[in-house]
């Protein structure tokens, strides 16, 4: 088995770290080769699921609210 990427802990498996009501961590979901990941709190407790398809949700959200942006300040 090859060695896991920086931020996974191979015995405790790959998490998203809750700290101030946000999830930090999730772009382990790639290099950890999973879907979905825990979302832990600061005394290790699941506190959630967030998976890649919630991850891309938001982000394609979040980029159509950015193309329209620019589109709206276009010059002449």
């Amino acid at each position: 088995m090859p060695p896991a990427p920086a931020g996974c802990i191979p015995a405790r498996g790959c998490a998203a770290y809750l700290e101030g009501g946000r999830a930090r961590g999730v772009p382990a979901i790639g290099p950890c080769g999973v879907r979905r990941l825990p979302i832990v709190d600061g005394q290790g407790r699941v506190a959630g699921l967030v998976s890649l398809d919630d991850v891309l949700v938001l982000l394609s959200a979040e980029l159509g609210q950015t193309s329209a942006a620019v589109r709206e300040n276009q010059g002449p």
